[in-house]
């Protein structure tokens, strides 16, 4: 109790702030927004001064707490796990360079090997826009569509219709869940339209480690070290779009991770710590950036709807 009054103290002399406002914060959003900003200002100053951010994250949480009233956006959290390959993600340059680096290796290659490439693009669309596991491009199904028309949803994804997936997905300890998952209605003609068998996943798995082998000699700078280890040492090339879907969405939804989690099929909100925490600075940087969940942009995307009606047409 002591070392946290003492906290709020040298807070409120730092901020010129009176104890008051903190109270009053409880039952003005105007006056809580202010102060939120004056914290998040605060916080910046100190870490680029040298402090760490987790000990002042985790003494503004208790005097929130205390103070019953929540002063911290929610999108900043003191993290309760770090994944080891946590910033693991393919960004909208690299997957865009993917996707013609596909494109061109199925041209050069002889027709009957063409369906492998393209099934592989239509799994890593379905990939990014569900956040599933590769187990879900075996067991899915098209439920039927739904419109949405919450302005920060149509903002994120750039539309108001969608098609809704349902997929079964392991837990823990070998349990099962079914989620729901909603891919745009402008892709989901680009997604696969059947299950796909074990060794048609065994094929694209195959062609995405080449291929992403392949951009990392060409393009090492599209990528950080978290993606490079995930896709060299532990090769999990189908689960890389896991965590690219979460990065993504995070962004787009400023952090509601509880709406994420849903989108994504996670049992625990906090389950993203794994997949996209993200540090304080990124943080308050990208909170003001606007952010879109897209595949890839309209440009590329007509690349590859004429590639899959190409393959489709022979």
């Amino acid at each position: 109790m002591e070392s946290t009054l003492r906290f709020w103290y040298n807070l409120c002399y730092e901020l010129k702030l009176a104890p008051e406002d903190f109270i009053d914060a409880r039952e003005d959003k105007e006056k809580l927004e202010e102060l939120r900003k004056s914290i998040l200002d605060w916080l910046s100053k100190k870490v680029e001064q040298g402090y760490d951010k987790r000990t002042l994250i985790a003494q503004l949480q208790t005097l929130q707490k205390w103070l019953e009233v929540q002063i911290l956006p929610s999108y900043i959290e003191q993290a309760e796990y770090r994944g080891k390959y946590q910033t693991a993600e393919l960004t909208l340059e690299a997957r865009e360079l993917l996707a013609r680096k596909l494109i061109e290796k199925a041209r050069k290659s002889k027709r009957n090997h063409r369906k492998d490439y393209a099934l592989t693009i239509r799994s890593i669309i379905f990939l990014y826009y569900t956040g599933s596991r590769a187990e879900s491009l075996t067991n899915f199904a098209i439920e039927g569509e739904i419109k949405i028309e919450w302005d920060q949803f149509v903002k994120a994804y750039g539309e108001t219709e969608f098609v809704i997936i349902k997929t079964e997905e392991k837990g823990k300890k070998g349990s099962k869940f079914t989620w729901r998952k909603l891919v745009p209605k402008s892709w989901a003609h680009l997604i696969p339209q059947r299950n796909l068998t074990e060794d048609e996943l065994s094929k694209i798995r195959r062609i995405l480690r080449e291929t992403l082998n392949e951009m990392l000699n060409e393009h090492p700078e599209l990528f950080n070290k978290d993606t490079v280890k995930y896709i060299r040492d532990l090769s999990k090339v189908l689960h890389l779009w896991r965590h690219t879907f979460a990065r993504d969405a995070l962004r787009a939804f400023k952090w509601n991770r509880y709406l994420v989690a849903k989108l994504g099929g996670w049992v625990k909100d906090s389950n993203l710590q794994i997949y996209g925490d993200f540090d304080l600075i990124s943080l308050i940087q990208e909170a003001s950036k606007e952010h879109q969940i897209i595949f890839a942009r309209e440009e590329v995307k007509k690349e590859i709807e004429q590639f899959l009606n190409e393959v489709e047409a022979f």
